[in-house]
């Protein structure tokens, strides 16, 4: 079990699979729950959460009385991993409630999360910061290692992130600047691929444009990448939006 000491510059990487970094060296879990519990209080940091919640999410189908002592197993990990780091990565109990509070850590997903609270409707230096956001939450939350729970921290940062787009799209829009509203567009289609709105914004706003040529490779794109990473086609209304647009 690694043992984290005082004063240690601590790094998570949440995006794209999930590791721990003290000075750069890996922290060892040993105990799979007890990295999972770390990373579902770690999405709830400074906040605590009841422990009937964590074993639901943790150890849905065990009897209360399993589950209690596996919790509390987990627990005394992760205490132990940062007995020497109390100041950086606190883990308290309170109230029947488990909490994780963080400081000076370096984590992606607490820039992202930080990143989509702080935007500001229609501030156009933020769309190079929400591109490359977009292209974190890509690389899969905790990707690999199977956290069922995780998907809902996923739905609502790409929701958050859609809408960040949209507003930026429309910002560039009533800005008259058509190459940036073509880009914002552009790059909601491709977060959101089977967003019918999306798709729907993306080929109008190049039809209105006279893109023709872009519309069609655009089409193409599209019916591969449902095909291959959702397993369907393309629905009806975005078939025909493409097919007219493209006249």
């Amino acid at each position: 079990m690694t043992v984290v000491k005082q004063g240690n510059r601590i790094s998570i990487r949440c995006f794209g699979g999930f590791d721990v970094m003290v000075n750069g060296h890996p922290v060892i879990w040993r105990r799979s729950k007890a990295e999972e519990l770390f990373a579902f209080l770690l999405t709830r940091h400074d906040t605590f959460v009841a422990k009937e919640i964590i074993i639901e999410n943790l150890w849905s189908g065990y009897e209360i009385t399993k589950s209690l002592p596996l919790l509390q197993t987990a627990v005394c990990k992760i205490r132990n991993i940062f007995l020497m780091c109390k100041s950086e990565v606190r883990l308290i109990y309170a109230n029947n409630r488990y909490g994780i509070f963080l400081s000076d850590t370096d984590c992606d997903y607490l820039k992202l999360e930080s990143m989509v609270n702080d935007f500001q409707d229609g501030y156009p230096q933020s769309f190079e910061a929400l591109e490359k956001a977009c292209e974190t939450l890509q690389c899969g939350l905790f990707d690999g290692r199977g956290f069922l729970w995780s998907e809902s921290c996923t739905e609502y940062l790409h929701r958050k992130l859609s809408l960040m787009l949209c507003k930026i799209a429309d910002h560039y829009h009533a800005q008259n600047d058509v190459l940036l509203e073509i880009e914002a567009c552009k790059q909601l289609s491709r977060f959101s691929p089977i967003d019918d709105e999306a798709q729907l914004r993306y080929i109008s706003v190049l039809r209105a444009r006279g893109r023709k040529d872009t519309i069609n490779r655009h089409g193409d794109w599209l019916r591969k990448t449902l095909q291959e990473e959702y397993g369907c086609g393309l629905p009806d209304v975005v078939e025909k939006a493409l097919q007219e647009r493209s006249e």
